[in-house]
């Protein structure tokens, strides 16, 4: 007998797949950091996660937030103030 609904495993995964790849669509696109910043901040909100600000201490680049979806965390940030592109490390 098949189960009529998908493991909470299954769909996390699910999940953290569409993160990833909406995080590598806004990368690849070319958005500035700040537009980057936005469209995942929008993404995220509408999936349920949260982000937070990082403080000097927390030791990445200028200008980084953490992105939460589930158990998955993404760290988005601009490497240097004079490369305005859209990076993150998850």
């Amino acid at each position: 007998m098949r189960p009529t609904h998908e493991s909470p495993e299954l769909v996390d995964d699910k999940n953290h797949r569409a993160f990833l790849n909406r995080l590598d669509e806004i990368r690849n696109s070319g958005a500035s950091f700040l537009d980057g910043l936005t469209l995942t901040k929008l993404y995220v909100a509408q999936q349920g996660g949260f982000f937070r600000v990082l403080e000097e201490e927390d030791e990445v680049a200028d200008n980084a937030v953490e992105f939460t979806i589930g158990g998955l965390t993404a760290t988005v940030f601009q490497p240097y103030p004079d490369i305005d592109r859209f990076y993150y490390e998850a």
